[in-house]
């Protein structure tokens, strides 16, 4: 004795195939005509395929189109930052140059002279009398030159 039980199945016969002049109740259907049919059915698919490729054919040539205005919009726009870079640059150099200048002007003689007597530095070679407590800035220089600091 086994744990399951076997079932015999009743026999069931096949089903018999239909004709194709039968409905599924087994009555004859109407005769068509399959080729008025199959003409309908080409005619339709003949259209659908004309739609289908008339959508795809405008939507690639939509695509094209936007993407086009797209990229020249790109290249107009680098176009113009380019130029305002060189534009900025032209404007950098004008500043340095101008900058330069300056830093030149007060490197002068003219321009340290009139700083240091502003200041209160007097030269060494001034006819000041030695008892007027000058300092010598750097006495041990090679140049003769030294800028001397007075009292006031």
């Amino acid at each position: 004795m086994s744990a399951f039980p076997v079932y015999r199945p009743d026999f069931v016969p096949a089903p018999t195939p239909r004709s194709r002049d039968t409905d599924w109740m087994g009555e004859v259907a109407p005769q068509t005509k399959p080729s008025r049919t199959r003409a309908k059915s080409l005619e339709k698919v003949g259209i659908s395929l004309f739609w289908s490729t008339t959508l795809f054919s405008v939507t690639l040539v939509v695509a094209y189109v936007v993407m086009s205005l797209l990229g020249n919009v790109m290249v107009d726009q680098a176009r113009q930052n380019g130029r305002l870079a060189i534009e900025r640059a032209r404007l950098a150099k004008k500043r340095e140059a101008n900058l330069q200048q300056a830093v030149q002007s007060l490197r002068s003689v003219d321009s340290l002279d009139s700083w240091a007597l502003s200041n209160g530095f007097v030269p060494s070679y001034s006819l000041a009398p030695a008892s007027s407590g000058q300092i010598a800035l750097n006495p041990h220089a090679k140049k003769q030159l030294t800028i001397v600091a007075t009292r006031r």
